[in-house]
């Protein structure tokens, strides 16, 4: 997959996580997470924890651990509406957001 970040700073950050902002295991989960992405051919190719919401097309969340999600655009190439996004191979990376109790 091609993977792209809204700011500098997010992908500076996804570069080269600083264990400052996450813990070390998360650091290290959002490494093989990023890794699984660029391995994948498509969205489908990733095996857990990914979500695309109906109701803001386009909006992707994956997840990292139970900690942390990654919140994204999927790329604007037509699917059918069938696959639900899931052939999508370009992913905007838009913010790294911490989850709340409830997962």
């Amino acid at each position: 997959m091609e993977l792209s970040f809204r700011t500098r700073q997010l992908r500076k950050f996804c570069i080269r996580p600083e264990v400052d902002f996450m813990a070390q295991d998360d650091v290290e989960d959002l490494v093989v997470r990023l890794a699984d992405l660029m391995a994948a051919d498509n969205l489908s190719g990733l095996p857990w924890g990914v979500a695309i919401e109906d109701s803001m097309p386009g909006k992707v969340f994956i997840d990292v651990n139970h900690r942390w999600k990654i919140a994204g655009r999927l790329d604007h190439v037509p699917q059918p509406s069938h696959h639900g996004g899931m052939l999508s191979t370009r992913v905007r990376i838009d913010e790294l957001r911490r989850r709340d109790n409830n997962g």
